[in-house]
Order: structure tokens, then sequence, then C-alpha cells
């Protein structure tokens, strides 16, 4: 009888240990998702900082930023 007690009691303290170990696992994935997402976040964004991280200040786009250039290399003509 004493063995299947003491069975039963290091089963209840293996599956304790293995709910800690995953709760411990997934707490660190929980940081570093946020950890990475809050660092993308304030890396890119300008918010109100007001520094440029394209390096051209803020515009209007007019006619003068396009240009007509062909992707394909080829020059326009029959059936292009």
């Amino acid at each position: 009888m004493q063995k299947f007690v003491k069975e039963y009691f290091n089963d209840l303290k293996s599956r304790k240990r293995m709910r800690k170990r995953a709760a411990i696992a997934v707490l660190l994935l929980a940081v570093l998702v946020v950890g990475s997402v809050a660092g993308i976040l304030t890396q890119y964004g300008m918010a109100m900082t007001g520094d440029v991280k394209c390096g051209m200040e803020e515009h209007q786009h007019t006619a003068d930023c396009y240009e007509e250039v062909l992707i394909c290399g080829q020059g326009e003509g029959e059936g292009h």
C-alpha cells in the first residue's frame, strides 16, 4: 500500500514540475513577443519625436516626384 502512495505522490510532484516548466516557458515566450513588438514599433515609428528615418523631409508629391521609366528595358513597339 505504501508503494502505491509513494508512486502517487511522485506522480503528483512530476506533474506539478511539468506544469511549472510549461508556465515558465509560456511566460518567457510572452515576454519575448511583447519585447519584440515594442522594439519594432519604436524603431521605425516617428510618433512624437519628429526624427525623419527615411532621410527626406515631409512634402506633397507633385509631377516632379515621378519618372517615366520602362521596367522591362524594351522599347515601345507593336504588341508591347
